[in-house]
């Protein structure tokens, strides 16, 4: 597994490396059905975050990240899945939010950053309305 990882940061690299300076990665999210994008914060994320595009879908599950429709994914109450990272967002205990993604693509910076900023968000700060019409419905 780890020469599996070591090569998809090898592609990573090459094709960071092609990229025009200033183009901005695009990170697809998942989200479920009722997941408070109060505490995302996108419009936030993206002002911290210039160089990383955020594509939201709603509702998304296990489904559209093993179809490579997302990139990553928040769940609710999955701890443990197979083949895919798992970290949960809160420290409290029962059920809670998880961050999943491929544990192949579980360090790249937008993943990481996007991980970062979950577990760092003041959830008392006032919120921008995020725009439901940016968010794509899966069908």
């Amino acid at each position: 597994m780890a020469a599996v990882q070591k090569g998809f940061y090898r592609i990573a690299d090459a094709t960071e490396r092609l990229r025009p300076p200033g183009v901005a990665a695009v990170l697809s999210l998942g989200v479920y059905a009722r997941f408070d994008f109060a505490r995302l914060r996108p419009d936030r994320f993206r002002a911290a975050h210039p160089t990383i595009g955020l594509r939201i879908m709603e509702p998304a599950g296990l489904t559209e990240l093993v179809e490579g429709k997302v990139d990553a994914l928040i769940v609710r109450g999955l701890g443990r899945q197979p083949g895919y990272r798992c970290e949960r967002l809160e420290n409290d205990s029962g059920d809670g939010d998880y961050l999943i993604c491929p544990e192949g693509a579980a360090g790249c910076r937008e993943i990481e950053s996007l991980l970062a900023w979950l577990k760092g968000v003041d959830t008392e700060a006032p919120v921008a309305q995020f725009p439901r019409a940016a968010v794509r419905r899966s069908r």
